[in-house]
């Protein structure tokens, strides 16, 4: 069957590129920069077309003879509907490496679309939010009557790339959100904190508004999730400070200036930082008295992408998964993340 790895020639795109070369995999190359896409393709010797995601008429007409798409081009705010409708259109399986909560949603809305065309629409299917779906899975498993997840990610990596960092600013201004009873409530930035027993000794964590709020509440039903990352006391001042001028973040003429800037100063992580990195992820679920606690090691979350994204790609082009909008973990069941390397899951509570 033939694939499609649109934004090929972004940071992660050609991470996910590289990989698929060393595992004999060949897909379509894809994006909006003719001249980049051509060079990796020539690269990597693998086929290639450009096209721009401002008409879904025309992404459906470079899609007429794909069976899935990788979508790899953020911020997926903007380029997540024109594909998905564009994959509609031809009937091609959807995924992406999406991490935003309003994806998410949006995706789980148009499932009864998916399952009319006929298609598997998975987002999330990398750093986000693999590693942490399963883990819900495996606690819903464990610990069924589950009411509330807490889920704690420490050491994401050894940096981030220009797309991260643009959702990440445009994420600001929305400031934070958890599930509550079933529904997310937006809240303050840094609106709590906690701590995880990431390794020897507990480690301060603050709320953040990861996507796990929209995919952990599909793919379990557990009504009360919070998801934190490990930090400092002055980052949570800091976050706290930036609370108070967030309706300036929010501004166009803001957004516009600092996503350029960003462009300027960010590249993303180095090879070299990406192989030292490591991360911890911690979930706990509750229900009453009892809880159950699973702690993952696992490697720097680019290259986790990586394997994890080229993973759902290879399961779904296999065959036997349900049509509709899924999250990773209803897809390909929690043990999905045995195919990772490097992955490895303790139970400590």
């Amino acid at each position: 069957m033939t694939w499609m790895l649109y934004g090929a020639n972004g940071y992660t795109g050609k991470l996910i590129a590289r990989l698929a070369k060393e595992k004999g995999l060949k897909p379509i190359l894809a994006g909006r920069n003719s001249v980049q896409v051509e060079q990796l393709g020539k690269e990597l010797d693998m086929p290639w077309r450009a096209f721009s995601l401002l008409s879904s008429d025309e992404i459906a007409s470079n899609l007429q003879d794909v069976d899935l798409v990788l979508h790899c081009a953020g911020p997926f705010s903007a380029t997540f509907r024109p594909m998905l409708n564009a994959c509609l259109k031809a009937k091609a399986h959807y995924l992406d490496v999406t991490g935003e909560i309003g994806v998410f949603e949006e995706l789980f809305s148009r499932n009864s679309d998916c399952v009319d065309a006929g298609i598997t629409a998975i987002s999330g299917v990398g750093f986000d939010v693999v590693p942490t779906d399963c883990l819900a899975a495996m606690i819903k498993e464990r610990l069924p009557g589950t009411t509330q997840l807490r889920l704690g990610i420490a050491g994401v990596g050894a940096g981030i790339s220009r797309g991260t960092a643009k959702t990440m600013f445009e994420g600001t201004a929305h400031g934070g959100c958890i599930r509550q009873d079933g529904k997310l409530v937006r809240v303050p930035l840094a609106y709590k904190t906690t701590k995880f027993p990431f390794n020897h000794k507990s480690t301060i964590s603050v709320t953040m508004p990861w996507g796990d709020l929209a995919t952990a509440y599909r793919s379990t039903g557990i009504p009360n999730i919070e998801v934190y990352f490990a930090t400092t006391t002055n980052a949570i001042m800091f976050m706290r400070l930036a609370e108070l001028f967030r309706p300036i973040l929010a501004s166009p003429p803001v957004q516009t200036i600092g996503k350029q800037m960003i462009s300027k100063y960010i590249s993303g992580p180095t090879d070299e930082g990406r192989s030292t990195a490591k991360c911890v992820i911690v979930a706990n679920g509750k229900f009453g008295d009892m809880q159950c606690t699973f702690r993952m090691r696992c490697p720097e979350g680019y290259t986790l992408t990586s394997h994890s994204a080229l993973a759902c790609v290879e399961k779904l082009l296999a065959g036997g998964v349900a049509t509709g909008a899924l999250t990773p973990s209803m897809a390909f069941g929690a043990n999905l993340v045995n195919a990772i390397p490097g992955i490895e899951i303790e139970t400590i509570a």
